[in-house]
């Protein structure tokens, strides 16, 4: 069966499977010691690894490994590896909707920690203000995360693209080591604005099988290990009254992905987008 690729996008928006978290959610400010904040929000993560040219190249390939199965033929080397290629970028690249729920505590004055559960992924945080709006006319913070993912998350992209059909992703680890700044304005209890800049680098533990049909060469497993690299940036606006606020931001992030595939190394990577929206609280 053929899938147009407007109507694999609009399905797959169901549900995510994004490589990790782009939101920031929150502003420079530290909370006071023991106050708390929570945040419940989703973003819509869409890469360019995983729409118009992919998705045209999952379905070709899906169409050739079908025509290879029916006949009992082996494929090339060349085929295995596209299909393997296609079956792993759609697989983590899938657009989709994440959701999150973040907790931030102040432990002393300056330094608040936070959790987050996004989808597959829970990470850990800590905020260091360095500069004071009163004092200095705007907040600024430095900020430092580790994540760990539980999975690839839940995707509707094995129904959607056939290629997974033939392509057995083996067991998948990702540990995420991120740094980044925070640089924001709140005014008058009701109004607040910020820009955020980070870098990820995600180490990806993961092999892949090809099934149900035989590679000419006999190759048809590959170790996809890597290390994935994200640098993006953020700006959000929040609005609302003292302890109750909505969210919007918008990021916009590069990924530099390149495992190697079946002995060649494969260029995975791109922009991605990632629209968010959530409700912050924060108790007195």
């Amino acid at each position: 069966m053929k899938y147009n690729s407007t109507v694999a996008l609009a399905l797959a928006t169901s549900l995510s499977a994004c490589t990790t978290s782009l939101t920031t959610l929150q502003t420079a400010k530290t909370m006071r010691p023991g106050q708390v904040q929570v945040t419940v929000a989703a973003s819509v993560p869409i890469s360019s690894a995983a729409v118009g040219e992919t998705i045209d190249a999952a379905e070709a390939i899906a169409g050739r490994l079908a025509d290879a199965e029916q006949r009992d033929q082996p494929i090339t080397e060349a085929e295995a590896r596209q299909a393997l290629e296609t079956g792993l970028a759609v697989t983590l690249f899938t657009p989709g909707v994440s959701p999150e729920l973040a907790a931030r505590v102040g432990v002393v004055d300056g330094l608040d920690v936070g959790l987050k559960w996004a989808g597959a992924l829970l990470a850990v945080d800590a905020k260091y203000q360095l500069l004071r709006q009163p004092e200095h006319g705007l907040d600024l913070a430095v900020m430092g995360a580790y994540g760990y993912h539980l999975g690839y998350g839940a995707s509707v992209a094995s129904a959607i693209y056939p290629v997974l059909d033939f392509v057995r992703l083996g067991d998948y680890a990702q540990h995420d080591l991120s740094a980044g700044f925070v640089l924001s304005g709140e005014w008058d209890d009701v109004f607040g604005a910020y820009l955020a800049g980070r870098y990820t680098a995600g180490f990806v533990s993961l092999d892949a099988d090809l099934e149900r049909v035989e590679v000419a060469t006999g190759l048809g497993s590959t170790d996809l290990s890597s290390t994935l690299h994200v640098v993006g940036g953020t700006v959000g606006v929040m609005v609302g009254y003292k302890y109750v606020y909505v969210v919007a931001e918008l990021s916009v992030a590069g990924v530099i992905y390149e495992p190697e595939v079946l002995g060649e190394r494969r260029d995975l990577g791109g922009v991605v987008v990632a629209p968010a929206l959530g409700l912050l609280v924060r108790f007195p």
